[in-house]
């Protein structure tokens, strides 16, 4: 479950799409992001006590390779990730 902005944890939902493109919801939006800038916004999640929830395209198939990078940052930020199966709800405003 999500805490509100200055919460000292929180949930940040993150999708990545069949094509390989990642996304973080920010606000009321899903927006896209670099692995880069995924790395920054993981470490400050972390140093919040914040989770994850994570959902993908296709989560049938086995993961591709932005998937699994994904997935070894969330880890090696030793965040609590909770995984969904589905699109992201129906406040994304991206072309997802």
């Amino acid at each position: 479950m999500g805490h509100g902005p200055g919460s000292a944890s929180r949930e940040l939902p993150i999708h990545v799409t069949e094509d390989g493109r990642v996304f973080v919801h920010v606000g009321s939006r899903f927006v896209e992001t670099s692995m880069g800038d995924l790395e920054r916004i993981l470490d400050r999640l972390a140093t919040e006590g914040g989770s994850i929830l994570y959902s993908r395209d296709d989560p049938a198939e086995p993961p591709d390779a932005t998937a699994l990078e994904v997935m070894e940052l969330v880890a090696g930020h030793r965040l609590p990730m909770r995984l969904t199966v589905g699109p992201p709800d129906e406040t994304t405003d991206a072309d997802l």
